[in-house]
């Protein structure tokens, strides 16, 4: 079952059951995904995460609004080093949206 979550200005699908599957990235020593928003506020999002159980490093890869409009759908690629548990953040205009996740390596 899909779960929607957001505010004002950031809507997501949270992930089911709270677990974000990940696939390992050829030739890196990262796990990634692909994730949608859907921003209600017009401007660039930006994606930022922080591993809970333990340190880690972590990248976004947001489409920007000149391809996919000043607001609504927007892709992004998430990339974590490890798998764990992570506080995603997507940020628009000054609004946050942040939630917990499960990052789990999903084979091929």
């Amino acid at each position: 079952m899909d779960t929607w979550y957001g505010n004002d200005a950031i809507w997501v699908r949270l992930p089911i059951e709270g677990v974000l599957p990940a696939m390992p990235d050829p030739g890196q020593t990262t796990i990634s995904t692909k994730f949608p928003w859907w921003r209600v506020l017009p401007g660039q999002l930006t994606a930022s995460a922080v591993r809970l159980d333990g340190g880690g490093q972590f990248s976004a890869d947001v489409r920007r609004p000149d391809e996919y409009g000043p607001t609504g759908f927007v892709p992004s690629g998430l990339a974590f080093d490890h798998p764990g548990c992570w506080r995603v953040t997507g940020s628009v205009q000054g609004h946050t949206l942040s939630f917990v996740t499960r990052v789990v390596v999903q084979s091929q």
